[in-house]
């Protein structure tokens, strides 16, 4: 079995990425609550478009490709620590898919989510992984755990720390292994099981007390 290969995104990439991370979160019951109960493809392509929009930009999007064909087989999205909100223009930017992934009357709905997920972020910088999703060709074969650890060694060898949610019981062993650990969950967020805040320290550096 071949190691995916991982590599940068380019802007070319975008949607690609976003509706690979959109049929990755199908089943997903955290994203729908946060979609007013939708469950339609095209609103989390449009919810992915908008969020990996800056970050593909900045080069921190990072895809796994199958070494041979080159198909897409993951992406990886992450925010650096200059980033911890978007800017008036990137969000202005961003206005019309958040519009068609929420609609108009749910915009409250995203902007209370969005403060919930903001309180429960550390003050300390780091980085954080907005969104990892493999495709069905890829599960199985390692993809999440080399997207995942192509960006955390690079964290490492500049003595930087990570911040994700986990929004499954089924991924939290994972970012264990990996050096997460959790902080608590994320409350005031519209879906039934909140997801678990997980911390990643700078090497070197002790863990954050939850």
């Amino acid at each position: 079995m071949n190691t995916p290969l991982v590599v940068p995104a380019a802007p070319a990439d975008l949607d690609a990425a976003a509706g690979l991370l959109a049929e990755a979160f199908e089943g997903e019951p955290q994203v729908a609550a946060l979609l007013g109960g939708r469950r339609d493809a095209r609103r989390r392509f449009h919810l992915y478009r908008a969020e990996l929009a800056r970050p593909v930009a900045d080069g921190s999007v990072d895809l796994a490709r199958d070494p041979e064909s080159g198909a897409l087989l993951g992406a990886a999205a992450w925010h650096g620590p200059h980033l911890r909100t978007l800017g008036a223009l990137d969000a202005l930017r961003a206005v019309p898919d958040h519009l068609r992934a929420f609609g108009l009357g749910g915009v409250p709905r995203a902007l209370a989510a969005q403060r919930a997920f903001d309180r429960a972020r550390p003050h300390a910088p780091h980085w954080y992984l907005e969104a990892v999703g493999v495709a069905p060709a890829g599960q199985g074969r390692g993809v999440g755990r080399a997207l995942l650890q192509h960006r955390l060694d690079r964290l490492d060898a500049v003595g930087e720390a990570a911040y994700l949610e986990s929004s499954s019981p089924r991924t939290t062993p994972l970012y264990r292994r990996l050096g997460f650990v959790p902080l608590g969950p994320v409350r005031g967020l519209p879906s039934a099981e909140p997801p678990l805040a997980m911390w990643r320290p700078a090497a070197g550096h002790p863990a954050l007390t939850p």
